[in-house]
């Protein structure tokens, strides 16, 4: 991805179910997306939400496992690994959901 906001946006079309985490994320902070808060909203919301839709907590994950490992540049690690990692606890749900490649960089 080239920007942090280009990473978010891909995320959300690829899991539509996050479209009201993000208008309820831009409402919060004056319509202005901030990428690490919004992947700790998306970490909560996995939390919240897997056993009412486990495929879209599975397609997230997913989707962060490849743009992490396809990652050129530093900072879409970054984001990933400060924004969503971090808002991880090991003994959750989210962190058996972790692919190996995110698992190795938690």
């Amino acid at each position: 991805m080239e920007t942090n906001e280009s990473l978010v946006r891909a995320l959300v079309d690829e899991v539509p179910a996050l479209r009201p985490t993000l208008e309820e994320h831009l409402d919060d902070n004056f319509r202005t997306l901030l990428p690490y808060l919004f992947l700790a909203d998306v970490a909560r919301w996995i939390n919240a939400h897997h056993d009412e839709d486990e495929v879209s907590s599975r397609r997230i994950v997913d989707f962060l496992e490849r743009q992490y490992s396809d990652a050129h540049h530093q900072g879409t690690r970054d984001l990933i690994g400060a924004g969503f990692l971090e808002s991880v606890d090991v003994d959750s749900y989210l962190f058996n959901m972790l692919g190996p490649i995110l698992k190795s960089a938690f």
